[in-house]
């Protein structure tokens, strides 16, 4: 098992608290498209569930694209995201990983259970039936990229970053502070 594996998992339940708390926040703007109709149309509540993973996956890409280049939860778990040549991630490839690792997932668990509230399971619908054949084994391929190898998950192979231990006492600069420095 990859010496970073159980790290990266703890930062990524971490991190899920905040994700969370962004879906919670959307809660009454989805209630309200409800409370208009829009529960009516399968395909409109899929687009609005996608709110969510989009604002994670931003969120995720502008934390590791910063001075920082971690995550509240990689920061707590002394690990951070860079390139495969040592630098900081640009916001785009930031936003690439955290795409695939966040929005890419947790969109397809909403088309499953979306699809299931709709009767998808009961009528065969491709989009439901599709969705949770490609749900399952790619969670199933991030965990195992993680655990083995060289530990890049699926998602920082696409992005061609890689997380590493953050030394302890190597001091975490920010954007002014290195551009200050000598």
């Amino acid at each position: 098992m990859h010496p970073l594996f159980w790290p990266r998992v703890r930062a990524y339940a971490r991190d899920a608290v905040i994700y969370l708390g962004v879906a919670a926040a959307t809660v009454p703007v989805g209630i309200a498209l409800s409370t208009a109709g829009i529960g009516q149309s399968r395909m409109a509540v899929i687009g609005v569930s996608s709110v969510p993973p989009l604002l994670a996956a931003l969120i995720a890409a502008r934390a590791e694209s910063d001075g920082r280049r971690d995550t509240w939860g990689k920061r707590a778990e002394h690990v951070t995201v860079g390139t495969r040549d040592g630098n900081r991630p640009t916001f785009g490839v930031a936003l690439l990983r955290n795409l695939v690792k966040i929005t890419l997932p947790w969109q397809l668990g909403h088309i499953v259970t979306i699809g299931a509230l709709y009767g998808g399971f009961e009528t065969s619908d491709p989009l439901t039936l599709a969705a949770t054949a490609v749900l399952y084994p790619l969670i199933g391929v991030q965990l195992w990229t993680c655990a083995r190898g060289e530990g890049h998950g699926l998602h920082d192979r696409l992005a061609r970053t890689a997380v590493s231990r953050r030394p302890e006492d190597r001091p975490v600069r920010t954007h002014e502070e290195a551009a200050l420095a000598p």
